[in-house]
């Protein structure tokens, strides 16, 4: 289906009416999600999520996968590059015991803040050849306004199958909560002691420089938006930028 083409998931009314759900992640990975998002102002981007669900109606994210090295796009399109994900996320799931429970990815400037009717169909139908009950998917756009300049935005959207019935539920709307801790996955998994992260370096389209993160600002609204303060480099002219961000002091 077309990108652009609107889906069915359920109105503010009936959200009303639905069981709540929220996504509770560390800022510093929320921070990473939007610096790839901003890298990529009129072509589609995206990566995945690794995490564990605390309960029925709570995720927790603790590490944003960004766009590997093979990944394809075009405005209306992105391809997650497979044997990226593979390789990392056997790693993250055999090694830190978390989860590929979502992905994420933008519809830059199109102005479609919801899953599209093609977005939809894709998870839909993946869900059962992985024999997932559940799955987020994330949802970002890129605006532009006099008060906050060039934002990043983000929203969440769980997919679940009822048990019993065998039944799509409706697709429903969640709330971030946000930490501010950094993620331990990420720390450890940049750690130079660690054997995966050079084949990570290696396979990643680009890591988010510490100066990439900095140069964005949170904005606390009734949604969070972060703030392009200054150009953030486009992905790193074949990686002459290349190397891990410095945890901060």
């Amino acid at each position: 289906m077309n990108r652009r083409q609107l889906s069915t998931f359920q109105s503010p009314k009936d959200h009303a009416k639905s069981p709540k759900f929220k996504v509770v992640m560390h800022e510093c990975e929320y921070l990473h999600l939007c610096c790839w998002i901003l890298k990529e102002e009129h072509l589609e981007t995206g990566g995945d999520l690794f995490g564990l669900w605390a309960d029925e109606e709570t995720a927790v994210i603790q590490l944003v996968l960004g766009p590997g090295r093979k990944c394809r796009r075009t405005s209306v399109s992105f391809y997650q590059d497979i044997e990226y994900l593979s390789v990392i996320g056997s790693h993250l799931t055999s090694k830190e015991g978390i989860c590929h429970i979502g992905e994420w990815h933008s519809h830059h400037q199109l102005g479609l803040f919801e899953p599209s009717g093609g977005d939809e169909s894709t998870v839909w139908d993946n869900m059962p050849a992985y024999h997932l009950q559940r799955f987020l998917l994330f949802i970002a756009n890129i605006e532009h306004n006099n008060t906050y300049g060039i934002t990043a935005t983000v929203s969440c959207f769980l997919f679940e199958i009822d048990l019993k019935t065998g039944k799509k539920k409706p697709v429903i709307k969640g709330q971030f909560e946000l930490i501010g801790s950094e993620s331990p996955v990420r720390l450890k998994l940049q750690s130079d002691d660690n054997p995966v992260y050079e084949e990570f370096s290696q396979m990643c389209e680009c890591e988010n420089a510490i100066d990439d993160l900095r140069k964005l600002k949170l904005e606390q609204t009734k949604k969070f938006v972060y703030r392009k303060m200054a150009l953030v480099g486009a992905r790193k002219q074949e990686n002459k930028r290349r190397g891990k961000p410095k945890a901060k002091k």
